[in-house]
């Protein structure tokens, strides 16, 4: 049966294998020299549980690790530049140029004035759109239209009225 592998401690790594950069990283922090690796592992331990800037020791002990420079080397981030492409689709023009509007719409300019309907200038694509959703006629939906606007002419004459 293999036996397990031990579990490798930032702080003993760091006693045995950079002892004099460990040493001097107490000596920074006002910490007395270590007698011995695991002195040097306990008081390593113990700078950084005592650390309000835990971040700023981390960052310490990554300076003086023994394999700092394989690390770098290898971790790189890779950086890779991603190609944006952007299709546009050019739609086709119709050409109204024989009717002088360029409306656009290809029934002939009778934009106005199809099959003998007169239409506002406003584009009412909307209000087909939610009559055909309803289900109801063209007659009805105008006969609807024409009773909201009555009713809220009306509420404004009545309520200037009885001020």
């Amino acid at each position: 049966m293999a036996r397990p592998k031990p579990e490798i401690e930032l702080t003993k790594l760091l006693a045995i294998e950079s002892t004099k950069e460990a040493q001097n990283l107490l000596k920074k922090h006002g910490i007395a020299k270590a007698k011995g690796y695991a002195d040097l592992k306990n008081k390593l331990e113990q700078l950084y549980v005592q650390s309000d800037d835990k971040v700023a020791i981390e960052k310490e002990f990554a300076e003086i690790h023994p394999h700092r420079k394989w690390i770098i080397k290898n971790s790189e981030p890779e950086v890779q530049e991603k190609e944006t492409v952007v299709e546009v689709e050019q739609k086709p023009e119709t050409d109204n140029s024989k009717y002088g509007c360029g409306c656009g719409c290809g029934c002939g300019c009778g934009c106005r004035n199809r099959n003998s309907e007169i239409y506002s200038n406003f584009d009412s694509t909307s209000l087909n759109i939610a009559r055909e959703a309803t289900g109801i006629s063209k007659s009805e939906f105008m006969i609807g239209a024409v009773a909201l606007v009555s009713v809220v002419a009306l509420t404004i004459v009545f309520a200037s009225k009885n001020k």
